[in-house]
């Protein structure tokens, strides 16, 4: 599950009333302040999902604050995968709008998407933080070499308040190795991984 106050955003696995053969994995999103579960997709195959706040500001020199605050808003990301096995990290609005897709070549498996800022808080720096958006995700490409990859997620004026994606860079080199539960928390990545698959030596990074 994916965790941004006041938001819990997990899938909820189900099974076709009438073709007990079709299974969907839905995302559902809850509101722990008020105890509201609402469902955001329906009939479609998400894992892994994650959730952040994407606020916009008045076009102003001054620092940013609730006076220059126009609006704010939920991204929603998942990862996707259709029963032929084609793989995508998917970027949705809070309604389950697909806004983004990024497709993955054929064999390969994108997973374990998340949101990180690319620029630290602070005062002075609030706005940019808000703006800069990083998605990063888990690569296993045929074979089953691992890493991580990421992209910034821009909003500006030409795309009309719609994120588009930076071309994907590689943070965390491919590698004969098993990832899995990436975090990022002030600026450090946090993962697990087993470089040993057979020997099932489980580190903590």
């Amino acid at each position: 599950f994916g965790y941004h106050h006041p938001y819990i955003i997990y899938t909820r696995y189900q099974v076709d009333p009438r073709w007990s053969y079709k299974e969907y994995s839905d995302l559902e999103i809850l509101n722990i302040q008020t105890g509201k579960r609402r469902p955001v997709t329906r009939k479609s195959r998400y894992f892994t999902p994650d959730i952040v706040e994407t606020v916009r500001y008045r076009a102003s020199e001054a620092a940013s604050g609730p006076q220059n605050k126009i609006s704010s808003d939920v991204l929603i990301t998942a990862a996707r995968l259709t029963t032929g096995g084609r793989s995508s990290v998917d970027l949705l609005d809070k309604n389950g709008k697909l806004l983004q897709r990024l497709v993955a070549p054929p064999g390969y498996i994108y997973n374990y998407p998340k949101f990180f800022r690319l620029a630290d808080g602070g005062t002075s720096a609030k706005k940019e933080a808000e703006r800069k958006l990083g998605l990063l995700f888990v690569i296993r490409k045929p074979g089953g070499r691992m890493g991580i990859d990421y992209a910034s997620v821009d909003f500006d004026k030409k795309s009309r308040g719609k994120p588009s994606l930076s071309p994907v860079k590689p943070l965390v080199p491919l590698n004969s190795q098993l990832i899995a539960y990436p975090v990022v928390r002030d600026g450090m990545l946090f993962y697990t991984r087993v470089d040993q698959p057979l020997l099932m030596v489980d580190n903590a990074f």
